[in-house]
């Protein structure tokens, strides 16, 4: 049992956390940590805290220390799970799924780890399916049940309609994809990734015009997807001939992109977005169409250094950062 002393601390600390004042926050729980080493609570507490202030790979270390104190606390092992894209760490998506089953399995009402949980396995299928489809169903499938599971605790998602979305884009099926992007505008119409995820199922099924509308609206709305909005735009612009204006999406993609968004954590950039070599493979091809060689050869160079950035970036950190290169085939034929 706490004393008073203890729960005036652990009250001020997680008041701090709200405020957002971290540090301070961090400050207090190593206080009561000092007083009581065995409370998994302020442990769990600490690590929100080194989280907040970037420290990500102390947090993991920290959510550690929490769950051998307490195996059942789902705090513990849910923002372990947030803090495995940001860690040193092999297999950081297994980690992830990994701390996430355990989050919901203690605390099934838990929407967000539902909602993480059908992320991880929709990454782990997004980094398998080339190499291996069975196992890439079987992730699938998982995502689809923890996307279910946590719109049924959460209704009024628009964001996991989106995902649904994405999911079953990525699976062939075009139709059901479509259904629930729809569900997800009609939640929240200025949803800018709904809006992208819409013009690219269009895409796919070659309504062109209203594809290109629905990406106009997602760059409209400035979301984190713009620069493949732009970069779609310009495919769609190529495939009918209007090499000038699909020139010019590529390179507003291009200087978007060097910006290097930041679109899943504020404190969590992913370097694969600054260093997207496809852009610019898609600009060689549309000057080379234009008649303009030595640019076109200049746009070939950036990109065939950029892909080997990419490979060696993957290979380094073991996990999917975006679209597959493209082939030396197609390299050779421009």
């Amino acid at each position: 049992m706490f004393d008073k002393q203890l729960i005036k601390l652990f009250e001020s600390g997680l008041k701090l956390l709200k405020d957002g004042q971290y540090a301070q926050a961090l400050k207090t729980f190593n206080e009561i940590i000092i007083l009581y080493p065995e409370c998994a609570e302020a442990w769990v507490n600490k690590g929100v805290a080194l989280k907040k202030l970037g420290r990500f790979q102390e947090a993991f270390d920290i959510y550690d220390t929490a769950i051998a104190l307490n195996s059942k606390d789902s705090d513990a092992w849910f923002n372990k799970g947030l803090c495995t894209r940001s860690v040193n760490a092999k297999d950081v998506l297994a980690l992830g799924a990994e701390s996430y089953n355990k989050a919901v399995t203690l605390d099934s009402k838990c929407s967000d780890a539902w909602v993480n949980l059908g992320n991880v396995a929709l990454r782990i299928a997004f980094q398998v399916y080339k190499t291996d489809a069975v196992t890439a169903r079987k992730w699938y499938k998982k995502a689809e049940r923890a996307y279910n599971k946590a719109l049924s605790l959460a209704p009024e998602s628009f964001e996991l309609y989106c995902n649904k979305g994405v999911l079953f884009t990525k699976q062939g099926k075009i139709k059901e994809a479509l259904g629930e992007t729809e569900k997800s505008l009609e939640l929240n119409p200025k949803y800018a990734d709904a809006w992208y995820c819409k013009g690219y199922i269009l895409g796919e099924m070659k309504k062109d015009k209203e594809a290109l509308k629905a990406y106009k609206k997602a760059i409209a709305l400035k979301g984190w997807l713009t620069p493949w909005a732009w970069i779609n735009i310009g495919n769609l612009l190529a495939d009918i001939g209007k090499y000038e204006e699909s020139l010019s999406a590529y390179e507003t993609a291009i200087e978007l992109l060097s910006k290097n968004p930041d679109p899943w954590f504020s404190k969590d950039p992913d370097p694969w977005f600054s260093k997207d070599p496809d852009p610019w493979y898609n600009k060689a091809v549309v000057l080379n169409k234009l008649g303009r060689a030595k640019e076109a050869k200049s746009a070939l160079k950036k990109y065939l250094n950029l892909r080997e950035q990419t490979e060696r970036l993957i290979d380094t950190v073991k996990k999917e950062t975006g679209p597959a290169a493209k082939t030396e085939e197609h390299v050779k034929k421009l």
